[in-house]
């Protein structure tokens, strides 16, 4: 069981990581997008 729950921590946190990372990825992207239009 102790096992268990570790593994499964470590795949919440694998999961939150990749999340959070795909989320900043689009961030940055629309980020840059309104700053080509706010240049030109």
């Amino acid at each position: 069981m102790d096992k268990k729950q570790r593994v499964m921590r470590k795949r919440l946190q694998h999961e939150a990581q990749t999340h959070m990372r795909s989320v900043r990825a689009k961030f940055m992207k629309s980020f840059s997008c309104s700053e080509k239009v706010v240049k030109q």
